[in-house]
């Protein structure tokens, strides 16, 4: 599991949260939007992160 993407959840709770939110609390985090993009990129891939049944950009963690 990305410990980046896990501290954003632990910070904010089990929460749907949009992949332009995920992006934008990376990079408040320092990381540039690169690295940001390729984090949650990576997380859905991995099966990390699951979409909404609405297939709207929303993700929670996989619990």
């Amino acid at each position: 599991m990305d410990e980046k993407i896990q501290l954003i959840y632990a910070d904010l709770g089990d929460v749907w949260l949009h992949t332009e939110t995920l992006i934008s609390q990376l990079q408040q985090r320092g990381y540039s939007w690169e690295e940001s993009y390729q984090a949650v990129s990576d997380a859905v891939k991995s099966g990390e992160l699951v979409g909404s049944s609405g297939n709207d950009g929303f993700y929670r963690l996989n619990s």
